[in-house]
């Protein structure tokens, strides 16, 4: 399966309302962060709510491995990757050993 990013686009529908991040199912864990306005859970970020979303979307559970899905993915970031994000990466490379990830940041 390849999607381009203007067909994930499409696919999907970006939200940083965390209300209505919460109610979504989650398969990975996001990390607090803390800021002048207090914590919040990331499960806004963008990485967070792209590889959530593409890993429902491939039929991924919580703690299951699927090795049976190949392919590659090319995740760019305009900024370094957060802790929170790097985590939620692995998780998504645990969960899906066969899709090579390439990372790319630092690109405005």
């Amino acid at each position: 399966m390849r999607i381009t990013d203007s067909e994930y686009r499409m696919l999907t529908k970006v939200t940083s309302d965390l209300g209505h991040a919460r109610k979504e199912v989650h398969i990975f864990d996001a990390i607090e962060a803390t800021g002048s306005s207090g914590t919040w859970l990331r499960i806004t970020d963008s990485e967070y709510r792209m590889l959530n979303d593409l890993a429902k979307k491939l039929g991924g559970v919580k703690g299951q491995v699927n090795d049976k899905i190949t392919g590659t993915l090319k995740i760019v970031s305009e900024n370094p990757y957060c802790t929170s994000c790097q985590g939620v990466i692995q998780q998504f490379s645990d969960m899906f050993p066969s899709i090579e990830i390439t990372l790319i940041d630092g690109v405005k």
